[in-house]
C-alpha cells in the first residue's frame, strides 16, 4: 500500500458523501442502507479498504482507513457503521487460506458481516445442518456472506 494510495480512498469516500447525504433520510426511514449507497461503495472499494492486496484489495493503512470512514461518517453515521463493521470483517482475509479468501472477497459483492446469532450446528450426511437466528448484523444486508 502506497500513501497515494491510501490518499487516493479517503478521496473516493469524499466524492460519495453528497450521494449518501442525499440518502440519509430514506436510510434512516427504512433503517436500512439505500440501493444508491451501496452500489456507490462497493463501486468506489470501499468495502475493500482492509483486504490484503495478495487479495486484490486497498490493504488501508490504518490511518487512511480511519479518514476514508470519517468522511462517509460526515454524510451519514448509520452507513459508515454499517461501512466500518463490514471492512473491518474483511480483516479475516489475511488468516483465511488464499481459496477461501478468494471466494468470499472476490465473488462480487464480497462483502462479510457477522453479528450475534443464536445457532445450531449438527454433522448430517454430505456435510453440516445450521440453524440460526441473527439478532443483529450491522452491514448483514448488503452481505454476500454472514
Amino acid at each position: 500500500m502506497n500513501a497515494t494510495t491510501g490518499v487516493e480512498l479517503v478521496e473516493r469516500a469524499r466524492a460519495i458523501a453528497r450521494l449518501i447525504a442525499r440518502e440519509a433520510d430514506e436510510i434512516e426511514r427504512t433503517r436500512r442502507l439505500t440501493t444508491a449507497v451501496v452500489s456507490a461503495l462497493i463501486e468506489n472499494g470501499l468495502y475493500r479498504a482492509l483486504v490484503p492486496q495478495s487479495l486484490g484489495g486497498e490493504e488501508a493503512p490504518i490511518e487512511s482507513f480511519m479518514q476514508m470512514l470519517e468522511e462517509i461518517a460526515k454524510a451519514d453515521a448509520s452507513t459508515a457503521w454499517c461501512l466500518g463493521q463490514c471492512t473491518v470483517c474483511a480483516m479475516i482475509a489475511a488468516s483465511l487460506d488464499h481459496d477461501t479468501a478468494q471466494e468470499i472477497f472476490n465473488t462480487p459483492p464480497g462483502i462479510l458481516a457477522w453479528g450475534a446469532i443464536a445457532h445450531e450446528a449438527r454433522s448430517v450426511d454430505g456435510g453440516y445442518r445450521v440453524t440460526a437466528r441473527w439478532d443483529f448484523a450491522s452491514g448483514s444486508r448488503q452481505a454476500s456472506w454472514l
